[in-house]
């Protein structure tokens, strides 16, 4: 395990101190009471990160720990080429943003003019965060959120989580061990639902993507493989997608089945594919 630098952990330490000092100036007035006033005072505490883009606009993000706060602070720098990727994209388009934790992509492309958002999310700390930020971007109009996994076929399994910090990711759905942290201890299992790409489009009538970004924290060979019908569809420009360094056969399978698809690599930046 990292450890952090000494200042975010006296930082950290402040904010257990401050918790007990609250816990401590409101014991006298009883449980019932204690509660309904911590609660309160920490419902009014909670803070809201305003990230200025290169377009003049603005974002907000709900930040009630330290994850989705960074993910708003790390929009523009974390992984570069997806703003620059989303930049692209041209009024009238869809954008599918597979695995989208609080919505930092999806808020994004939410503010270029007549682009719209399906954002799929299954974990359900992820899920209230990014449809809190949503909401606060007033941008409900633009972007439909689904709490559901997309994977090969509808089922329901378990999500496995293997930590529950809020904004946090590299969990796994189904089989645990498609984990990118598959050594650690499973602290939670939440129950999902997964369907396929192409089911949503043709069950349901889903807005057809121009645009997929996939970043599934290890079942993207499975989230492709129910897309065979959308990929193959002239109306998809392009897909944006995770690299699976820990499992290199099944990420040159679902590169091969991109290629077979009429895709071809534009970008390679380490973390993702293009």
């Amino acid at each position: 395990m990292r450890i952090k630098p000494l200042k975010w952990r006296m930082i950290a330490g402040f904010g257990r101190f401050a918790n007990s000092v609250l816990h401590w100036v409101t014991a006298p007035l009883g449980k019932r009471r204690q509660t309904i006033a911590v609660s309160t005072i920490l419902e009014h505490m909670e803070h809201v990160h305003e990230a200025v883009l290169p377009s003049g606009g603005t974002s907000k993000f709900f930040s009630p720990g330290y994850k989705p706060g960074f993910r708003g602070i790390s929009i523009l720098s974390k992984q570069p080429e997806v703003p620059l990727w989303i930049d692209d994209f041209q009024a009238g388009e869809v954008l599918w943003d597979v695995g989208a934790n609080v919505g930092a992509y999806s808020l994004y492309a939410g503010l270029k003019p007549g682009v719209s958002v399906l954002a799929f999310e299954p974990e359900a700390s992820n899920y209230y965060v990014l449809t809190r930020n949503v909401a606060l971007n007033a941008m409900w109009d633009r972007i439909e959120t689904y709490c559901m996994a997309l994977s090969d076929k509808t089922s329901l399994e378990e999500l496995s989580l293997f930590h529950m910090t809020i904004g946090g990711s590299k969990h796994a759905f189904g089989d645990p061990t498609e984990s990118w942290e598959e050594d650690d201890q499973i602290g939670f299992q939440q129950g999902m639902i997964s369907f396929s790409i192409d089911r949503l489009i043709k069950q349901f009538d889903f807005p057809f993507p121009n645009h997929t970004k996939i970043d599934v924290d290890g079942i993207e060979e499975k989230s492709i493989d129910g897309a065979h019908k959308t990929l193959s569809n002239a109306r998809l420009k392009s897909v944006l997608i995770a690299r699976q360094t820990h499992k290199p056969a099944e990420a040159e399978a679902m590169h091969q089945g991109l290629v077979a698809a009429g895709l071809s690599l534009s970008l390679d930046a380490g973390t993702n594919v293009i």
